[in-house]
């Protein structure tokens, strides 16, 4: 798959879920901004629109996807926890010795100590799933290397569950709204230490010294 859409550029129609996570990070991203809910939705949905005015996978009509990224935008506001922002879509690009770590972190808060990451998703995931995935280990690594912080990064995953359309439990939908689950990462400090290998070391020397001192850090 990664081939077919990246190497050979081969098109193929954009999944449904690809559309509304998109879009709902464009008004999450208004939110972070300060902008007003109503303000966020419309350019969630606005985003949706574009994207369903062209191919897709049809497993939603688009008027579905908007009605679906409309909630989940405003679950958003109503339950996340409200924090001050350092950073948002902040855009990053470290060199190592045969790579180079480029990614883009949703949001950072606590002078760049803490890192959230939004996902969207159709069902909550598990503290295993949270904690074994690799992201947190690069933006972790970001933090370290681009602000020079010295102690463990939180890492906090926002899981957007989609709200129920049509699969009704006894009559009623189980899930209508869609919601939101925090999840805190608490076992990478083992792919931070296979990141520093694998770039050799390079990058981590920049940044706060021996591999093993920088794996120390990320202990919680």
């Amino acid at each position: 798959k990664y081939r077919l859409q990246y190497i050979d550029q081969i098109k193929a129609p954009k999944p449904t879920a690809l559309i509304v996570g998109t879009a709902v990070h464009a008004g999450v991203e208004s939110l972070h901004h300060g902008q007003p809910v109503e303000a966020a939705v419309a350019n969630a949905v606005a985003r949706s629109k574009a994207s369903t005015s062209k191919e897709y996978d049809n497993d939603m009509t688009p008027d579905e996807i908007a009605a679906q990224t409309s909630k989940l935008v405003r679950t958003y506001d109503r339950y996340a926890e409200k924090l001050k922002y350092d950073g948002i879509e902040e855009e990053f690009e470290i060199p190592g010795e045969n790579v180079v770590l480029t990614g883009t972190i949703d949001a950072t808060s606590d002078g760049h100590k803490t890192v959230i990451e939004l996902k969207t998703a159709k069902t909550a995931w598990s503290q295993t799933r949270a904690d074994f995935s690799t992201q947190p280990t690069v933006y972790a690594f970001k933090s370290h290397f681009v602000h020079k912080i010295l102690e463990p990064i939180r890492i906090i995953y926002r899981i957007l569950v989609k709200p129920t359309v049509r699969k009704p439990v006894n009559g009623e939908l189980k899930n209508p709204e869609g919601k939101i689950l925090a999840t805190q990462t608490k076992k990478w400090n083992d792919l931070v230490k296979a990141f520093a290998d694998f770039t050799q070391g390079k990058a981590l020397d920049s940044a706060v010294g021996l591999s093993d001192d920088f794996s120390k850090l990320t202990q919680k």
